[in-house]
C-alpha cells in the first residue's frame, strides 16, 4: 500500500512541477503496488490501484504519447471494472465508467 500512497503523492506533485517526471514516477509506483495487489489475491486493492493508474496515464496523455498513454488509460479502467461492478461497488462503478468514457473521448 506504500507504493499506492507514493504513487498517489507523485501525482499530486505532478500538478506543481515536473509533471512528466512525476506522472512517470507516479506510474512506477503503481506497477509496483500491482506486483503485490493482485487481481487474484486482492481484488479490490487491486481496482484501486488500477484506477488510480488509469488516472496518471490519463494525466500523462496530455504531454505525451496521446493515444498510447490513452490505451493504457483505458485498460487500466477496464481491470478496475472488473471488480468494481454495479452490483457490488455501485459508486465505485459509476466514477471508474465516468472516467473510461472520459477517456475514449479523449482518444477521438
Amino acid at each position: 500500500m506504500i507504493q499506492n500512497n507514493l504513487g498517489a503523492a507523485y501525482w499530486t506533485l505532478a500538478e506543481v512541477k515536473d509533471k512528466g517526471g512525476n506522472l512517470a514516477k507516479a506510474i512506477s509506483a503503481y506497477g509496483e503496488a500491482l506486483r503485490i495487489y493482485s487481481l487474484e489475491e486482492h481484488p479490490v486493492d487491486y481496482a484501486m490501484i488500477q484506477s488510480n493508474l488509469g488516472a496518471a496515464y490519463r494525466s500523462l496523455a496530455g504531454i505525451t504519447d496521446k493515444k498510447g498513454n490513452l490505451t493504457k488509460a483505458i485498460h487500466a479502467y477496464e481491470e478496475a471494472i472488473k471488480i468494481y461492478t454495479s452490483a457490488k461497488y455501485p459508486l465505485y462503478h459509476k466514477r471508474v465508467i465516468a472516467n473510461l468514457e472520459l477517456t475514449r473521448q479523449m482518444m477521438r
